[in-house]
């Protein structure tokens, strides 16, 4: 029953606390930052983050990792600046960049470990491009900084994962005032 329950939440836990400091330690994470931790698990990304700033706020939905379940999908977000480094629940991995790019206070700088295929929908291609690639490209700076081994994980994935590095454009390529505009325009075009 617990693997069903791990299955139902598909979460992979990574196991090199060396490979989470490296990773944390190339982020823009600093001392003065407030990070969340989506889909915190057993902490191994929480415990690096508190050993560069105090102010990390752990989400773990299941209550068999936490004595405290929060759904990230119903979690009030920051009203302050924040960033986020997570290994997320790859089921929920829409949903959960969804709220984080449409709040109306969206996180300054975002790293998020995802399945490689859902990674590549918010990723500007030469050739091809989704609907979400192209209306989060405007606003938003969308990349792959890292490919994992399946070994860094337990449960072993059957999937490829990378880090999503997603930070906001100093300036953005449309203004905001025009941004419902342009998701008509790429909303239109898509259905037609």
């Amino acid at each position: 029953m617990y693997w069903l329950h791990k299955r139902l939440h598909s979460q992979n836990f990574l196991v090199s606390r060396e490979l989470v400091r490296k990773l944390i330690r190339n982020s823009s994470i600093s001392s003065a930052d407030t990070v969340l931790d989506i889909g915190s698990g057993q902490g191994i990304i929480t415990r690096e983050l508190l050993k560069i700033t105090p102010n990390v706020i752990p989400i773990e939905k299941d209550p068999k990792l936490t004595s405290r379940p929060i759904d990230f999908l119903t979690y009030s977000l920051p009203t302050y600046p924040y960033k986020v480094f997570a290994n997320i629940p790859f089921s929920i991995t829409g949903e959960i960049i969804r709220k984080l790019l449409q709040s109306p206070n969206p996180p300054s700088d975002c790293y998020l470990i995802v399945q490689s295929e859902a990674a590549q929908k918010f990723v500007i291609n030469p050739q091809t491009n989704t609907m979400a690639a192209l209306l989060y490209y405007p606003w938003w700076d969308i990349q792959i900084t890292y490919k994992f081994s399946h070994s860094d994980f337990q449960p072993t994935p059957k999937v490829e994962s990378v880090l999503l590095h997603i930070k906001p454009r100093l300036v953005p390529l449309i203004p905001l005032t025009q941004k419902t505009a342009y998701h008509d325009f790429i909303a239109y075009n898509f259905i037609h």
